[in-house]
């Protein structure tokens, strides 16, 4: 490898002469050959970062006279612009519009740091030899630029929900150009719709917004895909969208001295303002009873009332649109009185005592039908009257036919025939 001295710009005091024979070489030979150009090598480099132009020079580094590396300029490359120039054995010299941005590396390459847009071209590298002559080298240099991504908007909007916005995306600088833009919300990409329109170019993009809902809050990114690197530009949106009532709790029914609680919850941005509300008789007048900013608030009702009882509200609103407002029901009622049940005798407790209710008055009919019949006896008065027997009920279910039977002996006991018919006496009887 052959190694070649790098160091400070070429002190004045060093031989001239020989880099003037040089020069004076390499540009009578490109009068007469800049047309009659081969094919470079390319390079590509990208703006404002380093690039190296290789070199294939290969010969003993001994022999060489001079380096030099030149620009192509004019039409057809017919002129060259001497941009750097070696002599040995310590002559480094940038020149033109590398000066003080170029210096030589290893076998004799170029390196350009910065590289710039305008240093894109064709170079020819020139190394005049001692016994060998003149050898070239060519190198065409070509630079991709980024692009540029800017939004024509602030960083930070804030802007009313249903109103309409247009987000304008820029590119600029790019080179090549770039091969898509793409718009993203919050990471994730998207596309027209219902709600997003987008107008795309090679030199921009637009994303229209058809009335803005609170959906459309967040960072909204523009990002152009290149050869080189992709370049972005973003935005953060807040839409500002008015309170709504989002849940409250249902009526309630309570007892008096028993504690209730009233829930109401609502969403805004900004944060809204919820305020419970007593209403008045005449549904016009009403008094506040819980108030507090953010997403929910309590309204707590302890020992209630029947006084108590009556329509609750719940308004919620946060100066952007109109105010929501919900109404629940509350009341208040006696607490319930415990009472015993009433008394139920058993329906086989009711036959049994039926049963033995009608034996009872059985026997006291029979008890008295047998007193009758016995004071009679005793008058010695005859009677056709006949004792009979009958048995008690054994079942309750025949309770009432035994009474009835027992009012038809009694009536036949009673109706007994009184008269007596005496027999004849007989003599001797």
């Amino acid at each position: 490898m052959v190694r070649w001295p790098v160091g400070p710009e070429m002190d004045p005091r060093l031989n001239i002469t020989t880099v003037g024979l040089a020069l004076f070489h390499i540009l009578s030979y490109v009068m007469g050959n800049g047309v009659n150009m081969p094919t470079p090598t390319k390079v590509e480099g990208i703006d404002g970062e380093t690039v190296i132009l290789p070199s294939r020079f290969k010969s003993n580094v001994t022999k060489l006279i001079a380096l030099t590396w030149t620009k192509a300029a004019g039409h057809l490359g017919r002129s060259r612009e001497p941009v750097f120039m070696y002599a040995p054995p310590s002559a480094n010299l940038s020149l033109g519009r590398l000066k003080g941005r170029a210096q030589l590396t290893d076998n004799g390459s170029l390196q350009i740091n910065p590289v710039s847009l305008d240093d894109e071209g064709i170079y020819i590298l020139t190394t005049l030899l001692d016994e060998v002559g003149q050898e070239e080298t060519y190198v065409e240099l070509e630079i991709h630029v980024p692009p540029k991504v800017t939004l024509s908007q602030p960083s930070r909007l804030k802007l009313l929900w249903n109103s309409n916005l247009t987000l304008n995306c820029s590119i600029e600088k790019a080179k090549p150009e770039v091969a898509a833009i793409q718009w993203a919300h919050d990471g994730v990409d998207i596309n027209s719709s219902a709600t997003y329109t987008r107008k795309d170019s090679i030199t921009g993009a637009l994303l229209l917004f058809n009335g803005l809902k609170k959906e459309d809050s967040g960072t909204y990114t523009c990002r152009a895909d290149h050869v080189v690197q992709q370049a972005s530009d973003t935005v953060e949106l807040e839409v500002l969208y008015p309170a709504t009532i989002v849940n409250i709790s249902g009526d309630q029914i309570v007892h008096v001295s028993e504690t209730a609680t009233l829930w109401c919850m609502a969403e805004g941005n900004p944060d809204p303002n919820i305020t419970w509300f007593r209403m008045g008789d005449d549904q016009s007048s009403a008094m506040a009873l819980s108030e507090a900013r953010g997403n929910g608030v309590n309204l707590v009702l302890r020992n209630p009332q029947q006084n108590d009882s009556g329509e609750y509200a719940c308004m919620a609103g946060n100066g952007v649109g109109p105010d929501d407002s919900k109404f629940v029901k509350f009341t208040v009622r006696e607490p319930q009185r415990i009472q015993d049940p009433p008394f139920e005798i058993p329906q086989h407790f009711l036959m049994i005592a039926a049963g033995a209710g009608g034996g009872v008055l059985f026997v006291f009919l029979v008890f008295v039908a047998a007193l009758a019949c016995r004071g009679r006896s005793k008058k010695r008065v005859p009677s056709n009257c006949q004792l009979v027997t009958i048995n008690p009920p054994l079942h309750s279910s025949r309770g009432s036919k035994d009474i009835m039977a027992l009012k038809e002996l009694g009536s036949s006991i009673t109706s007994c025939n009184p008269a007596v018919t005496r027999p004849e006496r007989r003599d001797g009887n």
